[in-house]
């Protein structure tokens, strides 16, 4: 395989975003140790690669189905419409769509091994699998809940909720609020990345995708997303009320600094330039990283200092 390929094979895997499922995974696993139970690296191994593959089976699909629409788009920017490694004709599209395949099978497997073997749980099928249905017909015929106005609930469930929900219950097997609790505000700040559809607007609806901005709008999307920013900060409140060393909550000040510079941007009205919401979009996935890297952080020294 040339240089060539490699690095658009690289591409179209959106590597840096797969930190959006690995870290909430880790930060599940973490709670759980945190709460005292004995931490399974083989189980902790499997399931993180099958996030991975799931992950990137999301990635390629979204990339396969969503080819029309990101060819024709022309105010894409590093966060947005895509890889274009398609629409460059840089891989073959049934090439791509035959790895996605190949991702999910494997994910099925592992989880296989998990549910039955290893003895994770009656919830470890159940979950992967429905992290995998979601994330394959995110885009994916005949269902589309992206074209059909739904692809903010699908975020919401397959990168915000699900991954750390998976590796909490992988280490405890058994269903717990707690996991639920500490997520929340990650699923809202990853809701927030649902920004990045903002600058496809006008190429969604030629293709007839319906997703949450095109149905606002671009100024009503912004009124939302600031909205959200506060959902988010109301959400690190629950926090104060589990048994975590209350210092150690003064990280949160942390995400609360950027997602508010995020919130004085928006007012600023930064998002009406290419540049602006560019950067809008950058600062947004990392004031949702930093969010899942504050809670990972806390609930460690959680289990350090107690």
């Amino acid at each position: 395989m040339s240089k060539e390929k490699i690095l658009a094979w690289i591409r179209i895997s959106r590597l840096p975003f797969h930190t959006a499922l690995s870290i909430p995974f880790i930060l599940g696993t973490i709670l759980a140790w945190s709460e005292g139970h004995p931490l399974n690296w083989t189980v902790f191994l499997l399931g993180l690669v099958a996030v991975i593959l799931i992950t990137n089976n999301c990635f390629l699909t979204n990339e396969y189905f969503d080819y029309e629409a990101d060819r024709i788009n022309r105010h894409y920017n590093r966060f947005t419409g895509g890889s274009r490694v398609l629409p460059e004709a840089s891989l073959p599209r049934r090439q791509v769509f035959k790895v996605s395949l190949g991702c999910m099978l494997v994910a099925l497997v592992l989880g296989l091994i998990l549910h039955f073997h290893l003895k994770t749980g009656p919830l470890t099928l159940p979950l992967g699998i429905t992290g995998i249905f979601f994330g394959y017909f995110y885009t994916a015929k005949p269902i589309q809940f992206s074209y059909r106005g739904m692809g903010e609930i699908c975020i919401g469930i397959i990168i915000g909720f699900l991954p750390g929900f998976i590796g909490y219950y992988l280490q405890v097997h058994r269903f717990s609020w707690s996991p639920i609790i500490v997520c929340l505000p990650w699923v809202v700040a990853v809701t927030l990345f649902c920004i990045n559809m903002v600058p496809d607007i006008e190429s969604d609806k030629i293709v007839g995708k319906e997703t949450g901005a095109s149905r606002l709008g671009k100024s009503q999307a912004m009124v939302v997303y600031n909205m959200l920013v506060i959902l988010m900060w109301l959400l690190f409140i629950p926090l104060f009320f589990l048994n975590v060393p209350k210092i150690t909550l003064l990280l949160l000040f942390i995400p609360l600094f950027l997602s508010g510079w995020n919130l004085v941007s928006v007012w600023r009205g930064d998002w009406k330039t290419h540049q602006g919401m560019e950067n809008l979009c950058g600062r947004t996935i990392a004031s949702g990283i930093a969010t899942l890297i504050t809670l990972s952080v806390i609930f460690l020294l959680k289990r350090t200092l107690s």
